[in-house]
């Protein structure tokens, strides 16, 4: 094998070299490529799946939290009616508020489920389908939750402004 090394010219092994070192780099600069092509995709899922989801499920926390203000703030008021019977209408103005803000929070999770039921249709593989079907399960189960809260406190509300409602332990 050296024999066989040592007979052949040093241009022809300098060129071997530098084709080995080529061919190293081309096999490097390929591997590089097919990572980032991976990122890019992830990237792209990332920005036309993941951040409106995000964007979303954000708007929706903080008009659920804005609903919860509201219930709060109409509890307030509602203990103040048996003195102040004009707070009726500020109570109204509330609870009808309230049930504003219910119905864009519905209509959002229901269009949350939506998208996460198309971005599993084009989920670039099964893990990511699966996560999709993970957020999907929980956005379902938030949404019946979010139904059961509106109705228990209409419910509430009503009883306040008919003035039916005195202890607060019956709803708990």
């Amino acid at each position: 094998m050296t024999n066989l090394i040592s007979n052949v010219k040093v241009g022809t092994k300098i060129y071997s070299v530098v084709g080995m070192l080529l061919l190293s780099i081309l096999g490097v600069a390929g591997a590089g490529l097919y990572q980032m092509n991976n990122i890019g995709k992830e990237l792209h899922t990332i920005t036309t799946e993941d951040m409106p989801l995000t964007s979303m499920l954000t708007n929706i926390t903080i008009q659920q939290l804005e609903q919860t203000i509201l219930l709060e703030r109409a509890f307030a008021i509602a203990g103040q009616l048996s003195t102040k019977p004009s707070e009726l209408a500020h109570f109204k103005e509330v609870e009808e508020k309230f049930a504003k803000l219910g119905h864009k929070v519905e209509s959002d999770l229901h269009a949350g489920v939506v998208l996460i039921e198309e971005t599993i249709k084009i989920a670039p593989n099964e893990e990511t389908a699966e996560e999709f079907r993970h957020l999907l399960s929980l956005l379902v189960n938030i949404e019946t939750e979010h139904k059961q809260f509106e109705a228990l406190a209409e419910q509430t509300l009503l009883k306040l402004e008919h003035g039916e409602l005195t202890d607060f332990t019956e709803i708990a």
